[in-house]
């Protein structure tokens, strides 16, 4: 059957479906990240923007720079000034995703494409709800590849033009305006690697394009990229590389080589979980697809190659690392599987009647789960309502002790508890605990009114906000839900204060139930400074429950 060409009624149709997607969905995120606590990643990085530095130790700055001015402009540390810039960027993310499939392919695939990433958890939540460097390096990425996609699909009008573009003043601009967004792209997280590789592959890879590879534009491109990137290489210079470090023993460097298969599996199962399943496979099989077109086929060996890079990497490491639950590593080499998966289904719902009616059941059916299965997370998240019958008992079946849905719970009940006591306006207080994420969690609620430490060999980011020296001979207040407390905290943190005495606990209530504890210690003339931390060692980051 003979594809139908695409009018210009039906491109202006399918661009007007894209604007109200992405304009409904955009109000729904900003609902969503207003009303909603901020999960234990969020609040550690809301404590980097708090805390601005010229970049960070386990992420590059752009993520914790934008959401500082974000909440600066809005006047007040709220979830919503914190994660407005996610949900926008992501907004943008979906214009390029649509923008990039039209020019590609056609607006009827473009809307498919769209469409699908929006049905994703892994981006519809994570990557466009909550405050993640994730949001940032999407919308770059995408803003990168619109740019590459100006230049190597440039359409000729003639052999004279095809042989002068290369030089052309608006090829150099585009190339120019391809480093700038690598730059913000690098600036954003470190995946941006895997873009200018993936590139290249594309180009040296085809016969067509290998002349690229010899032109000054992607020399330029990546020194433009390296000159935005200097923040994070002044601020690594002056602190031992140890972001650089962080990240290598995230990968398994220096530790003992052995296989893990059971960590590979876990790995694939939750790549399509994050992903959702009925989305994972379409993906994977478009993967496949741009594969077996083969490098003739410029366009989806142009998708295989930007993609493959991060979805390999970041698999094939789990056979000797632990990457615990960080599946959405992987997502930005999926991203570039949403267009041809557009494609796949525009041509697919024209094809075959059959195979049309059971793409849009899918997509009815995607759409009912997402929204239904999002809002009751978010309204169990926010009140609890299920606490006794969903969420608790799945997760008692699985070990744990709490309700993990408690992590994306605001501890505002400490804050109470602060200005109840009267440490929250006493200067010679501050506070500390022994857990990164818990660290962030105490520094939302109390709105970055006290300087929090985290004393652990672990402390990520929050041991570059403030200098132990100069809280020398005042009190402090040592947070912790640690179950091995006191006689724990008592043997490995009394030595740091003239006295560490208990308080009360501190419970979080939520919708009138105690869901968690914390304890609280007074510690009296803090008199010698937690050791030095020590990262490059392949640290098993997943944070431990409660």
């Amino acid at each position: 059957m003979e594809l139908e060409k695409e009018t210009l009624d039906d491109s202006a149709k399918y661009a007007k479906w894209v604007f109200w997607l992405i304009l409904l969905t955009t109000a729904l995120r900003i609902f969503i990240a207003g009303v909603t606590g901020l999960g234990y990643g969020e609040s550690y990085y809301a404590m980097g923007a708090v805390n601005p530095q010229l970049s960070y130790f386990d992420q590059p700055p752009l993520a914790f720079w934008i959401a500082s001015l974000s909440m600066n402009a809005f006047g007040s540390m709220s979830a919503l000034s914190l994660r407005l810039p996610s949900v926008l960027f992501f907004a943008g993310t979906c214009y390029f995703m649509y923008c990039i499939t039209r020019r590609l392919y056609s607006a009827r695939a473009a809307f498919y494409a769209v469409l699908a990433i929006n049905l994703s958890a892994v981006f519809t939540f994570t990557g466009s709800t909550w405050m993640q460097p994730d949001a940032p390096l999407m919308f770059f990425w995408m803003a990168t590849t619109y740019c590459l996609i100006n230049i190597f699909f440039h359409q000729y009008q003639s052999e004279e033009e095809k042989k002068s573009w290369r030089w052309s003043a608006k090829c150099w601009g585009w190339w120019l305006l391809a480093g700038v967004m690598l730059g913000l792209t690098t600036l954003s997280k470190y995946h941006a690697g895997f873009l200018f590789a993936g590139v290249g592959i594309f180009a040296l890879s085809r016969k067509e394009d290998r002349n690229w590879v010899w032109h000054p534009g992607p020399y330029l491109a990546f020194i433009i990229n390296m000159i935005i990137s200097l923040p994070i290489l002044l601020w690594n210079n002056e602190n031992g590389w140890v972001s650089f470090l962080f990240q290598a023993g995230r990968a398994g460097a220096g530790e003992k080589f052995a296989l893990h298969f059971n960590w590979f599996a876990q790995s694939f199962g939750g790549q399509a979980m994050w992903l959702l399943p009925w989305i994972w496979l379409p993906l994977i099989y478009a993967l496949y697809y741009c594969f077996k077109q083969g490098a003739s086929s410029k366009k989806t060996w142009f998708f295989a190659c930007t993609a493959i890079l991060p979805i390999a990497f970041f698999t094939i490491v789990t056979l000797w690392s632990n990457l615990g639950f960080h599946f959405h590593w992987q997502a930005p080499g999926y991203m570039m599987l949403f267009p041809p998966l557009g494609m796949l289904l525009s041509t697919g719902l024209q094809k075959s009647r059959t195979l049309g009616k059971f793409v849009k059941a899918g997509v009815i059916a995607s759409v009912v789960f997402t929204v239904f299965f999002g809002v009751i997370l978010q309204l169990h998240t926010a009140t609890g309502f299920w606490s006794f019958y969903g969420p608790k008992w799945f997760g008692q079946l699985l070990g744990e002790k709490y309700d993990p849905t408690m992590e994306g719970y605001d501890y505002d009940d400490l804050m109470a508890r602060f200005k109840k006591e009267g440490w929250l306006d006493n200067d010679n207080i501050f506070v500390c605990t022994d857990r990164w994420y818990l660290a962030g969690k105490i520094d939302w609620a109390l709105r970055g009114k006290k300087a929090v430490f985290c004393f652990s060999g672990d402390p990520r980011n929050v041991a570059f906000f403030n200098d132990q020296k100069d809280f020398l001979g005042k009190d402090a207040i040592y947070i912790t839900h640690d179950e091995r407390a006191p006689d724990y905290i008592e043997r490995n943190f009394a030595s740091l204060f003239e006295s560490l005495t208990p308080k009360n606990n501190q419970e979080i209530i939520r919708g009138g139930v105690p869901e968690l504890t914390l304890k609280l210690f007074y510690g009296k003339n803090f008199n010698k400074p937690f050791p030095r931390f020590n990262y490059g060692k392949g640290i098993n980051d997943k944070p431990r429950n409660p």
